[in-house]
């Protein structure tokens, strides 16, 4: 059996930090490997949109090659959440998938046609409004990308609330994808060698008491996770790992 090792591309504000995902894969014990990469808004406000999937790619590039050093043919997830879904997508994309086994997209702006504009309640975010300006020609490329070589490496997870920091509809891909609403609960079915996209229920959405609700409901969905949530996208990427999703 192959191990499976996890490259988790994180969103923009974490700068270049866990977002959650690498410590809730460790502790449900998912993956051989865990390790998290990201560029970061500081040296993004600096580059141009190009330039930031090339530093993605770059990063990804490494903690490839560091994981072939210890096996060769292991099996790669690379997971994406937020802004780092787009970058994940575009840099699996601009390398052809080489090495990638999956991508794992949860929460990121991925539709070419749907606007996408700066959360202006996140102030670092201001700083890379090119990137955001840019990256509706940019998800063309992928979407025709996937168009000609197939959409079965390509796992979406949708959140199933109201989201202004990515709007719901922005979180998936037009192609050729098999949809379905999920609840956390129960078992996924097989995607029939379709790329899958996965919305999950309004019952995961939302946060319990906390200080964060000061921010607007639509931001704390997107933030700031309640652990039904980030359970449910702990087993769809486990699901992904392995050639049951197909």
């Amino acid at each position: 059996m192959e191990h499976v090792d996890i490259i988790n591309v994180a969103g923009l504000m974490m700068n270049g930090r866990d977002d959650g995902i690498e410590k809730a894969l460790r502790e449900a014990e998912v993956g051989r490997s865990v390790r998290t990469i990201a560029p970061t808004p500081y040296k993004l406000r600096h580059e141009g949109p190009e330039d930031g999937i090339a530093r993605t790619g770059q990063l990804l590039e490494q903690a490839i090659a560091d994981i072939d050093e210890q096996d060769g043919n292991s099996r790669i997830v690379v997971v994406g959440r937020s802004y780092g879904g787009f970058m994940a997508l575009m840099a699996a994309v601009r390398r052809e998938f080489y090495r990638i086994f999956r991508v794992v997209l949860i929460e990121g702006p991925l539709h070419p046609d749907v606007e996408v504009g700066v959360p202006w309640l996140i102030p670092p975010l201001k700083a890379c409004r090119a990137h955001y300006e840019a990256r509706s020609e940019l998800a063309r490329e992928a979407v025709d990308y996937l168009a000609s070589h197939g959409t079965s490496q390509v796992v979406i997870v949708q959140g199933g609330g109201k989201d202004s920091v990515v709007p719901v509809d922005a979180q998936a891909l037009p192609g050729n994808f098999e949809s379905t609403e999920w609840d956390g609960k129960g078992e996924l079915a097989p995607a029939n060698g379709q790329g899958r996209i996965v919305r999950l229920s309004p019952r995961l959405a939302g946060l319990g008491l906390s200080p964060r609700r000061l921010l607007p409901g639509g931001y704390r969905n997107h933030l700031f996770w309640k652990p039904e949530k980030m359970e449910a996208v702990v087993r769809i990427i486990s699901h992904s790992c392995s050639d049951h999703e197909t």
